[in-house]
């Protein structure tokens, strides 16, 4: 992880940062901690950085600077002006969702872009860290309004949710430093053993990748599924593993760290993620859709990832279900 320190930040009267909801831990914190957010926009007037990002948040002074659209808030359905934009998220996945050294802080880029989003939108922004696999029934029972978890848009999971496709992704192998597996490319796992988080992308191409091992004629890839990418990355860092199969950014980030581990770039593996909304509720996809529109119109999106030294994740145009 991240190095970490508290900082103390000074806010407007009447706007409280952080509040913490109870859960079963996961993942280093709190499956129920959250990065909440106060406040409202008023009617008619725009204001600057209604939500304010804590600071760790490598983009902080952008999305603080967020002033929100008066025209945008109007739209905005008023059960989510009152209530703010739920939003879920699974810490775990550096520089993606993190928790600060307090072990309830929840930052990263999917946070920082939430809460730009919100900025925006004039509306107050509540991020809660859960279970990966539980995120999907959490927006289709009603309990969030969006996902921002670094999910792939895939045409599975368009057939419950919908997703505006926010970034751009690739694939790569989690190895121990030095690489003394000697993981170059898929093919290089047959007959070894790969960590990966259940029921996503990640298994999905290792069970690919061992279904060509066996095609051709080599040993199977023995597949270790974890409901967290904590303990699958544990299991490289312990030997059980040669390799965990991970969104590129958060490998990449990792040995930047001082964990003892490097990153090895999987092609061909690009994608698109998602943020992942109700299909029942196009009013909020398209008012979110609007807001994200606007941020990447102004400048203030490709400052963020900027800031997160994460540029090349950057898409021009937010489309709806564009993954496959």
């Amino acid at each position: 992880m991240s190095p970490r320190r508290n900082r103390y930040i000074s806010l407007p009267a009447g706007v409280a940062l952080i509040a913490v909801m109870s859960g079963c831990g996961t993942s280093g914190g709190s499956a129920g901690s959250s990065l909440v957010t106060s406040g409202t926009s008023p009617d008619g007037q725009s204001v600057v950085g209604l939500n304010k990002s804590p600071g760790v948040d490598l983009s902080r002074s952008v999305v603080n600077a967020i002033a929100s659209d008066p025209k945008l808030t109007a739209k905005v359905p008023a059960a989510v002006r009152t209530s703010g934009l739920q939003v879920s998220s699974g810490v775990g996945y550096p520089p993606m969702e993190m928790f600060a050294s307090d072990g309830q802080t929840i930052y990263g880029i999917d946070p920082a872009i939430a809460l730009a989003i919100g900025n925006r939108l004039g509306v107050k922004v509540i991020v809660t860290n859960a279970d990966f696999n539980s995120q999907i029934p959490g927006v289709v029972s009603g309990r969030y309004n969006m996902i921002m978890s670094t999910m792939t848009d895939t045409a599975k999971r368009q057939k419950e949710v919908d997703f505006l496709d926010y970034l751009t992704d690739s694939q790569g192998f989690v190895v121990k430093t030095r690489n003394p597996g000697d993981i170059h490319r898929p093919a290089d796992l047959c007959g070894k053993t790969v960590a990966v988080v259940d029921n996503g992308v990640a298994f999905q191409l290792a069970a690919q990748y061992s279904s060509d091992c066996s095609s051709a004629g080599k040993p199977a890839i023995k597949i270790l599924k974890f409901t967290d990418d904590q303990n699958a990355i544990l299991q490289v860092k312990s030997g059980r593993a040669v390799a965990d199969i991970n969104d590129y950014p958060v490998a990449a980030y990792r040995p930047r760290t001082g964990e003892p581990l490097a990153a090895v770039l999987i092609p061909n593996t690009a994608s698109p993620l998602g943020i992942g909304m109700s299909k029942t509720d196009k009013p909020l996809l398209n008012d979110v859709r609007a807001a994200l529109a606007s941020l990447i119109s102004d400048g203030t999106y490709r400052k963020i990832l900027r800031a997160w030294g994460v540029p090349g994740m950057a898409v021009k145009t937010v489309v709806v279900d564009g993954g496959k």
